[in-house]
C-alpha cells in the first residue's frame, strides 16, 4: 500500500531513474539477509533438505 501511495510522488520530485536508484539500495539489505540466512540447495536431495530445516527447529 505504502509503495502505490508514494510512488508516484517519488516519480514527481525524484525523477524516475532517482526512484529506480531509491528502491535498488532499499534491495540491498534484504539481499545480503537472504544470501545469509537461506542454505545452498544446489546437489543436495530433497532429504537432505528437509533433514537441514527439522534439525533447525
Amino acid at each position: 500500500y505504502l509503495i502505490g501511495q508514494l510512488t508516484p510522488w517519488m516519480l514527481q520530485n525524484l525523477t524516475p531513474a532517482g526512484t529506480f536508484f531509491l528502491f535498488a539500495v532499499m534491495c540491498v539489505p534484504y539481499m545480503l539477509i537472504v544470501w545469509k540466512l537461506v542454505p545452498e540447495t544446489t546437489g543436495k536431495s530433497l532429504e537432505e533438505i528437509e533433514r537441514y530445516w527439522t534439525r533447525s527447529e
